[in-house]
């Protein structure tokens, strides 16, 4: 019988079943209820000024890089926001210069330690005034 010759591949199976069950499956369904609690969290727009960006690289697949773009705003109550920048705000990240201000928008708490606590939105620069 084929699974007595093939002991090995069905045990390999099972094990790489309870692996991906015991430890894969809590992180896709916290990640899951992530993006839930976002869509169900209000905008929080304040004026902000960027203060740091950084460039954080997380993986190399096939000869290619992975980044994590982060920016640190900071409000007019002197609060720090940390920001993670996923990759449909890459043109934004690139584009972003330390010590411009603007409109920022995000979801989640302004006071919280936890980056993944919020989520990016947008960054309306300030248009600088014009003399007449």
């Amino acid at each position: 019988m084929w699974w007595k010759e093939n002991k090995i591949t069905i045990y390999t199976v099972i094990i790489g079943s309870a692996v991906f069950l015991a430890v894969l499956l809590p992180l896709i369904i916290a990640k899951v209820g992530e993006v839930k609690n976002f869509k169900t969290m209000p905008e929080q727009i304040v004026w902000a000024e960027v203060v740091d960006k950084e460039m954080q690289v997380t993986m190399m697949f096939q000869e290619r890089d992975y980044h994590e773009r982060f920016v640190t705003f900071k409000t007019l109550e002197e609060e720090r926001i940390k920001l993670l920048l996923d990759g449909k705000n890459c043109e934004v990240f690139d584009n972003l210069q330390e010590g411009e201000t603007g409109i920022l928008t995000f979801k989640g708490p302004i006071n919280s330690e936890r980056i993944f606590d919020r989520l990016f939105i947008s960054f309306e620069k300030e248009q600088p005034q014009q003399t007449p």
